[in-house]
């Protein structure tokens, strides 16, 4: 995830309500929505769960270590 300089500007434009080129902590709650914990960590368990068995096995963590760039040993 690299986005631009622009890209950048403009989210922030789009939240700094009083032209401060500062984001603060109120600003940024309204603009994100309201996500469901349970379904966050749902996801995150799916991100190792990539053989759908509903368990992460240690042959999962190795898949996600090796596409992060990391090496496991058995």
């Amino acid at each position: 995830f690299e986005p631009k300089k622009e890209k950048i500007q403009k989210m922030t434009s789009d939240v700094d309500d009083d032209e401060s080129d500062t984001i603060g902590y109120e600003m940024m709650t309204h603009k994100i929505p309201k996500c469901d914990p349970k379904d966050e960590i749902l996801q995150a368990f799916r991100l190792f769960d990539d053989d759908e068995t509903s368990k992460i096995s240690f042959k999962n963590l190795k898949s996600v270590a090796k596409e992060l760039g990391e090496r496991m040993t058995d």
